[in-house]
């Protein structure tokens, strides 16, 4: 989203169902050999599988809650304006006067050097946005700005 005094950016809808479907189908899976092993009654099978289920399940649990819940209500993760970068998730506040680099890595995160030589990551995975356009956008942002 995008006003003449801030960049604003929810998660994508799309990426943060990837996980999910991903999870799925392996805990479907598990389920299905679970359920097998039980047919056969195979004890050390059903031990031995039973807890990927339950890390399965708890997987989904986590990307549902974290990512995708915020994906479907719009929240604003990241928000970017002339003072500032505010990004909602980690309820960091980071001011462009304590930034002294921003470099890009991986094309997966842009990175903050800040003044006394720390660093700050900004993941892009989820964001419908990857760092390079992120980039750009801030640039331009700055560019076109009239503060």
């Amino acid at each position: 989203m995008k006003s003449n005094n801030q960049l604003s950016y929810c998660y994508s809808i799309f990426f943060t169902a990837m996980p999910i479907l991903a999870i799925s189908a392996l805990s479907i899976f598990f389920f299905l050999v679970l359920c097998n092993s039980l047919f056969k009654r195979e004890i050390l099978w059903t031990l031995i599988i039973s807890p990927f289920i339950v890390i399965g399940i708890g997987g989904i649990l986590f990307f549902v809650r974290k990512y995708f819940l915020p994906a479907i209500k719009k929240q604003i993760i990241l928000t970017i304006d002339k003072e500032k970068i505010v990004i909602t998730e980690s309820k960091k506040t980071i001011y462009w006067a304590d930034v002294e680099e921003v470099k890009i890595r991986f094309n997966a995160a842009l990175v903050l050097t800040m003044n006394d030589g720390s660093e700050i990551h900004i993941e892009t995975r989820y964001l419908p946005i990857n760092a390079d356009k992120l980039l750009e956008e801030i640039e331009a942002y700055f560019y076109n700005a009239n503060f």
